[in-house]
């Protein structure tokens, strides 16, 4: 992605929720918009190890270790790490941190110390990232189409849109879930695009039913998905 914005603009847009490896995305685009109340941040490393030996011993399992290396334990799921394996993990830790902070900061023009101050794993709302300069702009998928068009000097021009990935869910899905998809504020989506064909695929499910595709005829060529979009 970061390749990508450097020959054509990028334009990254923070959902319910967008962080760590989500913000380690977002954070290569040329611009990162994100709603208030989002959750994002998360700039940090987590590892987790089972300890298991004390289900071990109540199920009356006694494991012994065969060991070829004085860090082969490092996938062990039950007792004490060897100080070496234990020192390996943390170089690889703080190997894996580092490189998150120095591409956040390459994109978002900070320096380690900087990407540090607003990393190790906290948690911030859309709004306060903002306020710290890791987010550009209020807003979501509207904003985001309304500046780009705007930016790339396309006016009122058409635009058939795509977004992926387009989820196949078999009968199981369908039925939990059921449809979720609303028409309301439909009218102002379609003045906005001036009847061009957006279609908005719900996070979760993919519906071709005529039933859909006739309202979505009547609304002028947009189907809103409360998933993704609100009005």
């Amino acid at each position: 992605m970061y390749r990508l914005s450097r020959a054509n603009p990028v334009f990254a847009i923070i959902g319910p929720v967008a962080a760590s490896g989500g913000y380690y995305m977002a954070c290569a685009a040329n611009r990162i918009y994100s709603p208030d109340l989002s959750l994002t941040g998360s700039v940090g490393v987590l590892r987790m190890r089972p300890e298991l030996s004390g289900l071990y011993r109540k199920l009356g399992i006694h494991k012994q270790r065969v060991r070829f290396g004085p860090t082969t334990d490092i996938l062990s799921e039950s007792g004490n790490l060897s100080k070496k394996s234990q020192a390996l993990l943390d170089e690889s830790m703080d190997r894996a941190y580092n490189l998150f902070l120095d591409r956040v900061g390459r994109n978002r023009g900070l320096n380690r110390k900087e990407a540090d101050l607003r990393g190790r794993g906290k948690v911030y709302t859309g709004a306060q990232f903002r306020s710290e300069g890791m987010v550009d702009r209020k807003g979501g998928f509207i904003e985001a189409f309304r500046d780009f068009r705007k930016e790339a000097g396309f006016g009122e021009q058409m635009f058939d849109i795509q977004i992926f990935p387009v989820l196949r869910p078999g009968p199981a899905d369908l039925i939990r879930q059921g449809p979720s998809f609303s028409f309301k504020g439909v009218r102002q989506s379609s003045e906005l695009f001036q009847n061009q064909n957006l279609y908005m695929l719900h996070p979760d499910l993919c519906i071709e039913h005529s039933g859909f595709q006739n309202e979505l005829r009547r609304a002028g060529g947009a189907l809103i998905s409360e998933g993704l979009l609100r009005l």
